[in-house]
């Protein structure tokens, strides 16, 4: 949002009555502070809080579309609220001037006709590649795991035919 558009004086807050109008999600404010603080470091302004919002927004959209392509039971998803038309906190992933938000550039991969999205299964951390394209893929992948100062490789082979969805290493 461009904050300075809608706010004509110095106290630039999420508690500005100003703000809190323009937020459009939906949800009660202090159900959405919690699920970005829960994510990310406590904002100090209304810039922090915006730029985390949407980091949040990005993370959780992430979640849910990896979810469904790699499911066998659901394989699409729909967004529904693509761009805003006037400058609000809402759940569209293109703001009023038409620029991307996290969201936005972040659906480039997602919507990829193949996709890898990273698990987490009990202890483990699971690659799934997907192909919704046409055509056969073969590819490898690396996963570079650091830990401890440790850096391993691990280079994971993919064979997939259209339609295919698995994981391909833990």
């Amino acid at each position: 949002e461009q904050w300075e558009e809608i706010l004509h004086d110095d106290h630039w807050d999420t508690d500005h009555q100003t703000v809190r109008w323009h937020d459009k999600t939906g949800k009660p404010f202090e159900k959405w502070l919690s699920m970005v603080c829960l994510h990310y470091p406590e904002y100090e302004n209304l810039e922090e809080w915006t730029y985390f919002s949407r980091l949040n927004q990005r993370d959780a959209l992430r979640f849910a579309i990896e979810h469904y392509r790699t499911s066998d039971f659901c394989k699409g998803t729909l967004i529904w609220q693509f761009n805003d038309c006037w400058p609000v906190q809402s759940w569209a992933v293109q703001d009023y001037a038409r620029v991307l938000k996290p969201a936005g550039d972040e659906l480039r991969r997602l919507y990829a006709p193949v996709m890898l999205a990273l698990k987490k299964s009990d202890e483990k951390l699971v690659v799934w590649a997907v192909n919704d394209g046409l055509h056969h893929e073969a590819f490898e992948c690396d996963l570079i795991v650091h830990s401890g100062g440790e850096r391993t490789v691990h280079r994971l082979p993919a064979d997939l035919d259209p339609g295919d969805r698995r994981a391909i290493g833990s």
